[in-house]
């Protein structure tokens, strides 16, 4: 890639709109299968769930780039450098394509979080290699078998694999890397890339805190909470987790909160509605929180 980017220098705007395009024509051409394989992955994921995260959100990323990629690329006029200026100097600022950027996804939102970056990088100019998750098989090894549909290899690449490849992915020498995970995994990720002096963009899990005033309306409040709460099953980096209320209202917010919830969620055992946790590492991190704040005295709603 590398090679054929320093070949064929920067493209133009139509080259660009149209490698978006295809973006767009992938996800939207194979939208059921993709909700077919990311419940594969999860071991149950309502179509909904993913026709809205997985397929309409980063299609909607691309056609705003495919839009404004050209208005993006032109030149901008800047203040001259003093003493140049007083001869006629003139400046202005030219946007260029960095080269070969990479793309490690994350498994929560699984295209997403490749499509969703994709869209700046070949609105820039710049040609990409994908790494989805390892923990959505099913989802990596079709997006692998269908890009090649869409895209010469040299253009836009797909790498799949476990925890090996993708360390041997992020130590490469890319002129930009994307990740999206975990804090613990990018502090190595920076490690690597400083080999390389490759740049980085991290999008990290992080704390989603919700205050809720003594005034606010507590059973909207509930209904907020309870539907960003549902979402995925949880699974989203910038899901509210944890509540702050005033300790006189706290009572009410909890009522209301299982209320809502139990309407929308009224069973669990079989219901499609729900998104499952997506693998068994996971569901036992997450029952031993509750274990472990109960063993600290919380109570367990």
């Amino acid at each position: 890639q590398k090679a054929a980017f320093v070949a064929e220098g920067p493209v133009p705007a139509v080259v660009r709109e149209d490698r978006l395009q295809r973006c767009v024509d992938l996800l939207k051409t194979h939208a059921d299968r993709i909700c077919e394989v990311i419940s594969e992955d999860f071991g149950g994921r309502h179509p909904v769930s993913t026709l809205t995260m997985d397929v309409q959100t980063p299609i909607g990323h691309l056609k705003y780039a495919k839009k404004n990629v050209a208005r993006w690329m032109r030149p901008q006029r800047r203040a001259s450098v003093f003493p140049f200026n007083l001869f006629g100097a003139r400046a202005e600022l030219r946007f260029q394509p960095k080269g070969v950027v990479g793309i490690a996804g994350t498994w929560n939102c699984p295209l997403f979080m490749l499509f969703g970056p994709l869209a700046g990088v070949f609105a820039a100019g710049n040609r990409a290699m994908l790494k989805p998750s390892d923990l959505s098989p099913a989802t990596s090894q079709w997006l692998a078998e269908t890009v090649p549909q869409y895209f010469d290899p040299l253009e836009l690449s797909v790498i799949t694999g476990g925890v090996a490849t993708a360390q041997a992915f992020t130590r490469q020498a890319f002129d930009h890397l994307v990740f999206t995970g975990s804090t613990q995994v990018a502090k190595q990720i920076m490690r690597d890339a400083a080999e390389n002096l490759v740049p980085l963009t991290l999008e990290l899990g992080g704390k989603s805190p919700t205050v809720i005033g003594r005034s606010a309306d507590i059973k909207k409040a509930a209904l907020s909470v309870v539907l960003a709460r549902i979402q995925n099953g949880g699974q989203v980096c910038v899901m509210p987790d944890t509540v702050y209320v005033a300790r006189e209202r706290m009572a009410e917010f909890v009522a209301e909160f299982k209320a809502l919830w139990q309407q929308m969620l009224p069973t669990v055992a079989g219901n499609q509605d729900l998104t499952a946790i997506a693998n068994a590492r996971h569901l036992e991190r997450l029952e031993g929180k509750i274990a472990q704040a109960e063993a600290a005295g919380a109570k367990v709603e």
